[in-house]
């Protein structure tokens, strides 16, 4: 909880590594923007604990990236069925549940969007077969960067929209 000074503090934490994440209750649209910790944005990469922290700066915007598009076939007809992927392209980002790998269907019509992206370089692929997590491996990440994902920018407060093409088989 924070107080009205803005102030919070955990207690009864066994020294360790944990992921920093808070929430807003309250109007719709605000995300984490960064976590930071003795200088270091720890918001997505492990934390190690083994001592009292002071002075944690936990940030929310309300300005939040989006990516819409539409996942198209090499002829450039709209397809269905098919995950779409979004990763960083940092590939020290790639760990499992990270903020910065996203996936969701494409609907009937091909149509996808991703909602409360943090700014930032990534990478998208469609994918027709994928197990349900699946897309935090780095091996299938590698696979598809090197392969038939698209590079793009997400700005702060950005609504940017990209087709993705499904290669010929």
């Amino acid at each position: 909880m924070v107080d009205a000074a803005g102030r919070f503090t955990i207690t009864g934490i066994t020294a360790a590594k944990y992921r920093v994440q808070a929430n807003i209750s309250g109007p719709s649209g605000w995300m984490l923007a960064t976590s930071v910790v003795s200088g270091r944005d720890v918001l997505d990469t492990p934390l190690d604990l083994r001592q009292s922290v002071d002075g944690a700066v936990v940030t929310f915007t309300d300005r939040p990236g989006e990516l819409s598009g539409v996942v198209r076939d090499s002829s450039g007809k709209p397809i269905a069925a098919h995950t779409v992927i979004l990763f960083a392209a940092e590939r020290s980002l790639w760990t499992p549940g990270s903020r910065r790998i996203r996936a969701v269907p494409s609907a009937s019509d091909g149509t996808f969007l991703f909602r409360m992206v943090p700014p930032g370089e990534y990478w998208i692929a469609a994918v027709a077969d994928v197990d349900d997590g699946e897309w935090y491996d780095p091996v299938l990440l590698e696979h598809l960067a090197t392969s038939s994902a698209v590079k793009t920018t997400i700005l702060e407060g950005g609504k940017k929209t990209l087709d993705v093409r499904i290669p010929s088989p």
